[in-house]
């Protein structure tokens, strides 16, 4: 159950004085969040790959030459069937681990299922539109925001711009139009985050993690002859008196709101047969973005900077990306019954974080991650507009496209004991190498060794996208025509 109340006031002034336009206002909004919400009492188990012994038609472990077991890269979909598979069979869970099946992960919550947030967030402005001359204006801007829940007091985000008509007058309307621009801005730290970290602080609500856990799947089992062979599923006040690892969350305190400084530049220009054309440059750096990173993950001599193990989840703002665009806008009135509209966006974003739902594959090396962003996607285009056929018909066509894109390539495996299984693989060269898996984006070793290169975040391109719709309309008046508007 969830109780949303949202509450905004704004209020914006314009006065003219002179050559300036002035512009000031504020806004304020306050939102509070009542949520019930008992995700995962009940337990869940995760399947990851990994490591694994070769096994025979009759799921027995295959031995090389030097007595020692064969190994191979498994995937958490054959884990989960290993699992079944030999659960039918009827082995015992030491077997069945032993033999690279059972679950990887067994997470439990419980305690208080009830948050409830309270959260305001404030912004001022104040704009200057100063005509220097006929053609040409000068905007300056200064804004200011700040929020609940974080400590960040200084969110000024000063803005400058200026648009200046070339070849323009008095009497004379210019057909170059060039625009610029920069400034700050900023994203607001959401309510979300801050019921997630009120939630799993460890007191409102408690979070254990059981790696390899032995007793997969007694809740099912329980209704086969099988059941006797596994373990029952442990309660919260079990694990916690057997100090299983403790998951907890937590906003940082040096937690900033992210913010962007961009810069653009435009020329808008008048072109024959009533057409205009806009070229649009903008380069955005963002900086302060969020992320999530386990804390108390191993260091590399295997000791937790916290002395235990229970990891300590925290949403932070250490992330960067920059992003360069080039835009083209087309706006054309070829005669009275025809007109096209439409965009072409080429584009590039790179940086080390796509938001809280992302995590670092070392936690201890975020500047690692720098590749793609998921919004780096290289082209857009949208065409539109409007055509009157004959039989006063009109047809509106709508036509969007993109190329694909990014995502991260993982082994779906853990291989620093940071319990998040978002392990990437490293490139290869020789495609008969143990661990090494051939894709269509090419050969990668599924079990990387000190010195490989690690393929990059988001190394992967999705397929593109094209979608077409055409609208067909006719429109017929009934009754005498009593007038126009």
């Amino acid at each position: 159950a969830n109780i949303d109340k949202f509450y905004e006031i704004s209020n914006m002034t314009t006065y003219t004085v002179g050559v300036h336009t002035l512009k000031w206002g504020a806004r304020a909004r306050v939102e509070n969040i009542n949520d019930i919400s008992p995700t995962n009492f009940n337990g869940s188990f995760s399947f990851n790959g990994g490591p694994a012994p070769v096994l025979n038609d009759q799921h027995q472990i295959v031995n090389g030459p030097d007595g020692n077991p064969l190994m191979m890269q498994e995937t958490s979909l054959e884990r989960y069937r290993r699992t079944l598979a030999m659960q039918q069979l009827g082995y015992p869970t030491q077997q069945i681990q032993a033999a690279g099946g059972g679950a990887s992960l067994f997470t439990l919550a419980g305690g208080n299922p009830l948050a409830d947030v309270n959260q305001t967030d404030v912004g001022l402005f104040m704009i200057d539109d100063w005509r220097l001359k006929p053609t040409f204006t000068l905007s300056l801007g200064l804004r200011y925001e700040n929020q609940t829940h974080i400590g960040d007091m200084g969110d000024f985000a000063p803005r400058i711009g200026f648009a200046w008509a070339i070849g323009g007058g008095k009497n004379k309307v210019a057909k170059t139009v060039i625009r610029g621009g920069a400034g700050f801005f900023y994203d607001r730290v959401g309510s979300s985050l801050t019921m997630a970290a009120l939630r799993y602080n460890g007191i409102t609500q408690q979070s254990y993690l059981v790696p390899n856990p032995d007793f997969y799947p007694s809740a099912i089992l329980s209704l086969t002859s099988n059941a006797g062979l596994y373990k029952t599923v442990p309660t919260l006040a079990s694990l916690a008196a057997n100090l299983q690892p403790a998951n907890t969350t937590k906003l940082y305190s040096g937690l900033v709101a992210p913010r962007i400084g961009q810069t653009g530049l435009s020329i808008e220009r008048q072109l024959p047969r009533n057409t205009s054309a806009t070229v649009t440059w903008a380069f955005s750096r963002g900086m302060h973005y969020l992320l999530t990173r386990n804390i108390n993950a191993p260091l590399p001599d295997g000791t937790h900077p916290l002395g235990n193990q229970n990891p300590l989840t925290l949403y932070e703002s250490d992330g960067l990306f920059t992003q360069n665009q080039l835009i083209v806008n087309i706006n054309s009135r070829l005669n009275k019954k025809v007109s096209l509209f439409g965009f072409y966006t080429l584009g590039y974003a790179n940086g080390d974080t796509d938001g809280t739902g992302s995590s670092p594959m070392n936690q201890y090396d975020l500047r690692s991650e720098w590749g793609p962003t998921r919004f780096d996607i290289r082209h857009r285009y949208f065409i539109g507009g409007s055509i009157t056929a004959p039989l006063k018909i009109t047809f509106n066509p709508f036509i969007t496209g993109s190329s694909g894109a990014p995502y991260n390539i993982t082994t779906g495996d853990d291989y620093n004991g940071d319990l998040i299984y978002n392990a990437r693989p490293a490139f290869a060269t020789d495609p008969n190498a143990p661990n090494v898996v051939s894709t269509l984006l090419g050969l990668f070793n599924t079990l990387p060794q000190p010195g490989d290169k690690i393929a990059p975040r988001n190394y992967g391109r999705g397929p593109a996208q094209f979608n077409l719709n055409v609208r067909v309309s006719r429109t017929w008046g009934f009754g005498k025509e009593t007038g126009g508007g």
